[in-house]
């Protein structure tokens, strides 16, 4: 047989490597194509309570008062773990371009059932799409306003705070004092969520909007809740996007 013998290797010498030679790319060796992977995925139908959550999502954006793009943007936020986000991301690129919501939709090559595309022509040809997102979702799914809240991460302090908050604006203007008194309530006896009133407050005081400030505290208050207050322009409409915040059937 034949022999083999290992190469003369200095072993008082440290070996040598360059980043090209340890890098891996697993695209060039075709283990990974993410277009191709995602192309793949898309064969699978969006399922009935992914395409009612996503209308619903829409539906509330557009109710809340955010334009097209951004209530798409919000809602591909809130599917960014979801195989569909990026699809949804394209749909809002779609309508920044120009398009319709429905032929934006077409193109990403979503496989979304027959109801959701009729619900989003008839909402666009007549003008009220929010409308008619909303009912298809609730249509589909009846508690689709709870399931929107827990698919948002939104704590169930944060809801408590909007519901409250909501009722205290109804007779008062949003100051220190009336989120104070509204953090304060919701709290109870939560040392941590009184803290974060407290820093809330402190950042009012500062200057800072309240939208803002509400932000920096991401594990009770999600980007759609963030954005339903910063575009809120008078009290009647914080009251109203509070509601919406709630999860309430009938906002």
């Amino acid at each position: 047989m034949p022999r083999y013998t290992l190469p003369d290797y200095d072993l008082n010498v440290p070996l040598e490597w360059s980043e090209d030679e340890v890098e891996f790319d697993p695209s060039a060796c075709g283990l990974w194509r993410p277009s191709w992977f995602r192309a793949l995925m898309l064969l699978w139908p969006v399922g009935c309570l992914q395409e009612a959550i996503l209308a619903e999502c829409v539906g509330q954006s557009l109710t809340a008062g955010l334009s097209e793009v951004e209530s798409l943007q919000l809602a591909a936020g809130v599917f960014a773990r979801h195989r569909i986000g990026e699809s949804i991301r394209e749909m809002a690129d779609g309508v920044q371009a120009g398009h319709r919501i429905l032929v934006a939709l077409k193109k990403t090559g979503m496989r979304v059932s027959r109801g959701l595309l009729e619900a989003v022509r008839v909402g666009e040809d007549h003008g009220h799409l929010a409308t008619e997102l909303r009912a298809f979702a609730r249509a589909t799914a009846p508690d689709v306003c709870q399931r929107l809240v827990r698919f948002t991460g939104r704590s169930k302090r944060a809801i408590h705070f909007a519901r409250t908050l909501g009722r205290l604006v109804q007779d008062h203007r949003l100051t220190t004092s009336v989120v104070r008194d509204a953090g304060h309530i919701v709290a109870g006896d939560d040392k941590r969520f009184r803290y974060i009133v407290e820093k809330i407050v402190i950042g009012m005081e500062d200057g800072d909007p309240f939208g803002k400030v509400l932000g920096r505290f991401p594990s009770h208050f999600d980007r759609m809740f963030v954005r339903f207050v910063d575009v809120s322009s008078s009290r009647a409409d914080l009251r109203a996007n509070l509601r919406l915040l709630t999860n309430d059937q009938t906002a």
